[in-house]
């Protein structure tokens, strides 16, 4: 498929990232577009977090350009020279990422209201009242309406990823990324997450998400990218990657997982 950038959500070009001596991505380039869910396989180690990471630039990278909606992430570019962006300019660029972590991130002192309240209120400097009401709708979307005043230490797992998603939502984020969004969660509740996810993949949402959930894989995703060693080893429509993978690696993997 060729890219035209204008529409790319996000683009990657030559992302290298090595922490001491181990190369944790290596020559890692692709594009997603406006709209596309990607569900990011591989074995554990592989690349896949610090990938996401890196996106958010929650990690600075080595080497190569990362883009989400045509801009450059973390990043001023001057000729060949990446100069790192002020914190403030960073934080002003993490408004239109969304990221859903695997441990849930809830501020424990906060009802699932007031945590999908936070970020508009302190970042957008939304008024309380329309963040209020913008946090209810959200609540009634992800299935929790009547969990508005419960803290996190009264819900369950599936429930408490489920207001880390509207929490992210909140913020309208341009994409999503999440880092093994059910890997801390039973299989029950997992598939509330999972019904969750396939919600947002129906009405568009553009969302990377790193996986062993061959259900999130196979039910929301429109393409799979594979990852071994920090390379990105095959990128292929969904359909195809599970009927007939390229990669003998992938091979390897599905018949373990799928």
């Amino acid at each position: 498929m060729q890219s035209n950038h204008r529409e790319d959500a996000i683009r990657v070009a030559g992302l290298r990232k090595s922490f001491s001596s181990f190369q944790a991505l290596k020559n890692v380039s692709f594009h997603v577009r406006s709209g596309e869910v990607i569900a990011l396989l591989g074995p554990s180690g592989s690349g896949k977090s610090t990938l996401l990471r890196c996106i958010n630039h929650l990690e600075e990278i080595d080497g190569g350009r990362i883009y989400v909606n045509g801009q450059l992430i973390g990043y001023e570019e001057t000729g060949p020279v990446l100069r790192q962006m002020s914190d403030a300019a960073v934080s002003a660029q993490r408004r239109s990422i969304g990221m859903v972590f695997q441990s849930f991130n809830l501020f424990r002192h906060m009802t699932a209201l007031q945590n999908i309240m936070s970020g508009p209120i302190y970042v957008l400097k939304t008024s309380r009242a329309e963040a209020d009401k913008k946090a209810r709708r959200l609540l009634e979307k992800v299935g929790l309406g009547d969990k508005a005043h419960s803290y996190p230490a009264q819900l369950s797992g599936g429930q408490q990823q489920r207001i880390a998603i509207a929490r992210a939502l909140a913020m309208d984020p341009k994409v999503i990324l999440f880092d093994e969004p059910t890997s801390a969660l039973d299989p029950e509740l997992s598939q509330e997450v999972v019904a969750t996810i396939k919600t947002l993949a129906e009405e568009g949402q553009t969302m990377l998400i790193a996986t062993h959930e061959m259900a999130i894989a196979k039910g929301c995703a429109d393409r799979v990218f594979f990852m071994v060693g920090g390379e990105l080893v095959e990128d292929a429509p969904a359909g195809e990657f599970f009927a007939s993978p390229r990669h003998e690696r992938s091979r390897q993997f599905l018949a373990l997982h799928a």
